[in-house]
């Protein structure tokens, strides 16, 4: 598989999210992923945002958005598929929105850097 997965911050998380990917996806079609470390409101909690790509039918490619927080237990909180009228809006403090089906989730990375 040629799972690629960028966390800049806490490597021990690579290890739960690996885990439970496997879990999600045990298909053997290669996937992209890439994830970036989240602030939460919620103190003590961890929170990733992964984006996952891979190939779809008829040579299109198929992604989602998996939000993840990571403490005693890896959870998956959030599944977007990402669709045609998927639409990403930047809000200017480095935070980002995903409008999807008519529902706006907004996203706060720990700093600009982390996404790049």
């Amino acid at each position: 598989s040629y799972t690629i997965l960028y966390l800049l911050f806490f490597p021990f998380a690579f290890l739960k999210i690996t885990e439970l990917a496997n879990k999600i996806y045990t298909d053997v079609e290669p996937a992209v992923w890439e994830a970036v470390k989240l602030e939460s409101v919620h103190p003590g909690r961890t929170r990733y945002l992964v984006v996952v790509s891979r190939p779809g039918r008829q040579l299109t490619e198929e992604s989602c958005l998996l939000g993840i927080d990571c403490n005693h237990a890896t959870t998956v909180g959030l599944v977007l598929k990402v669709l045609a009228d998927t639409a990403i809006t930047l809000d200017g403090d480095g935070g980002f929105s995903v409008s999807v089906c008519g529902r706006q989730h907004i996203f706060k990375p720990v700093s600009v850097q982390a996404m790049w």
